[in-house]
């Protein structure tokens, strides 16, 4: 009776695969020699709850930004060439100026990434001309009418040089004058221009 009731005591345990008492202490590794298993099975790592939402919200700003970043490429690397005409001035006045032909230079630069064309060139008088040069080149000479077809082309970061005069002689009276010159580009900004000649002729 005596090895009974020690079985009975708190330091004894049942075994949950075979129903038999085993000493607390020898309960794990009566498991592993006799059952196979372990008393104690290994601790899982908790699975942490993946954060759909934030992960929705980085992929759509990442597609955002790589959208735009295409489209700003697709925008400026096929974005046409265009030319871009830039005049030093647009007019000159020679103030006083006795009876004989009075000159002046204009610039016209091309800013753009494209070829500029200067076409169409005329003046307001026969007393009044232009003269284009550019790389060492020549054009004819502009006036009122009976001008020749003629396209002078500017490569981009390049300047052309428009002589023009005054000739007051062809004129009698004296007094102020103002004679204009015209021509055309291929620039959309400027695709038709005028420049002014002022004088002032005394005799």
């Amino acid at each position: 009776m005596g090895g009974q009731d020690e079985q009975e005591g708190p330091g004894w345990a049942i075994c949950p695969e075979c129903d038999k008492k085993v000493k607390t202490d020898n309960l794990e590794r009566h498991l592993k020699k006799v059952h196979g298993i372990s008393a104690r099975p290994a601790r899982r790592k908790p699975k942490v709850a993946f954060p759909l939402g934030k992960f929705i919200a980085v992929l759509v700003v990442v597609i955002i930004l790589v959208l735009v970043g295409i489209f700003a490429y697709a925008r400026y690397s096929t974005a046409p060439s265009e030319p871009a005409l830039s005049l030093d001035r647009s007019s000159h006045d020679f103030g006083t100026v006795p009876p004989q032909t009075v000159y002046t230079n204009f610039s016209l630069s091309n800013n753009g990434d494209a070829t500029l064309e200067i076409y169409n060139i005329s003046t307001s008088c026969d007393c009044t001309q232009a003269v284009l040069t550019y790389d060492g080149q020549t054009s004819p000479t502009f006036t009122r009418s009976g001008n020749p077809d003629f396209r002078l082309k500017v490569s981009p970061g390049k300047t052309a040089t428009m002589m023009t005069s005054i000739d007051p002689n062809m004129y009698v009276s004296s007094g102020k004058i103002t004679r204009y010159i015209y021509f055309n580009t291929n620039d959309k900004g400027h695709s038709s221009v005028t420049i002014t000649l002022m004088a002032n002729i005394i005799r």
